[in-house]
């Protein structure tokens, strides 16, 4: 289950299409996993599927983040994907690269390529 919160909207009934700004998702998985997507504009498809941009953010309720410049995200996967820039950071390890799939039920990120990796301590 998931739900969106947006500054404003504008819905194309015809298309079943909808434009958002200043976007905040929370998604709710199981044993009480949130994660929380907030990014500048986003479109959504049929209330389901939807791309956002700029300034996109994704935390998780574990403590890490995710931030890069769009992304989309697949519902009937529960997938977020990205070929952007990608910086995950989180209990003292920073992961850059290009690229990436968070899986939101698993909680897996996956870093596609150009993989730098910074341990702290």
């Amino acid at each position: 289950m998931w739900e969106l919160h947006a500054s404003s909207g504008q819905h194309f009934r015809a298309e079943d299409y909808t434009t958002l700004k200043d976007l905040k998702v929370t998604f709710y998985g199981e044993g009480g996993h949130v994660v929380t997507l907030k990014a500048n504009e986003g479109a959504m498809k049929k209330r389901k599927d939807f791309d956002v941009s700029g300034d996109v953010v994704i935390t998780s309720s574990e403590g890490f983040r995710v931030s890069t410049y769009s992304l989309h995200y697949d519902n009937e996967r529960r997938q977020i994907t990205t070929t952007d820039p990608v910086i995950l950071e989180g209990k003292g390890v920073r992961v850059k690269g290009v690229g990436a799939v968070v899986d939101v039920d698993s909680k897996m990120v996956t870093i596609l390529k150009d993989v730098e990796t910074f341990i702290e301590g």
